[in-house]
């Protein structure tokens, strides 16, 4: 594991974006560990709870049936036997750890790939949409977040857009 040095000690890069989530008022230190459990880059985790919903537990409307900060489906839910309950904020966060790593292996090669699928459904995507698309959004997110990380430590807050 990479060691970055801050605040005159030596911690993991994990250790570094734990301290940075555990920082937030929000639920991004549960989306870390999620990650951290499904073995998922965490700033790609934090990056799409970020994108989908800014780490708030989003209740399901008529318009937007997805639930919580990772704006999962009932049917995602249900497809990746997800336990626990999809409106617990670390249930969810696991939840779409799961999904993310379920995409990630399905569609091996460029992550952009597997966002897209995060976002649209389980299908193939066969290429990277190009400029302003959901995964370059995401891709650039978790980009901000490990150079604010790598610049100002853990004390940091996740770059808005």
């Amino acid at each position: 594991m990479r060691s970055i040095l801050l605040a005159g000690g030596m911690l993991t890069l994990f250790a570094a974006i734990h301290a940075f989530a555990a920082a937030e008022p929000d639920y991004r230190h549960l989306a870390v560990r999620a990650a951290i459990e499904y073995g998922v880059d965490p700033l790609l985790v934090l990056s799409i709870g970020e994108q989908e919903s800014e780490h708030r537990n989003l209740r399901p409307t008529r318009n937007r049936p997805e639930v919580g900060p990772m704006q999962i489906l009932p049917s995602t839910w249900q497809m990746m036997r997800c336990g626990g309950d999809i409106r617990v904020p670390l249930d969810n966060y696991r939840c779409g750890a799961r999904y993310l790593l379920f995409q990630l292996k399905r569609h091996r090669g460029p992550v952009c790939r597997a966002i897209e699928a995060y976002r649209s459904g389980t299908y193939r995507i066969w290429k990277c949409p190009g400029k302003g698309s959901y995964s370059e959004a995401v891709i650039m997110r978790r980009q901000r977040a490990l150079m604010s990380l790598l610049v100002h430590g853990p004390k940091m807050r996740m770059a808005k857009r």
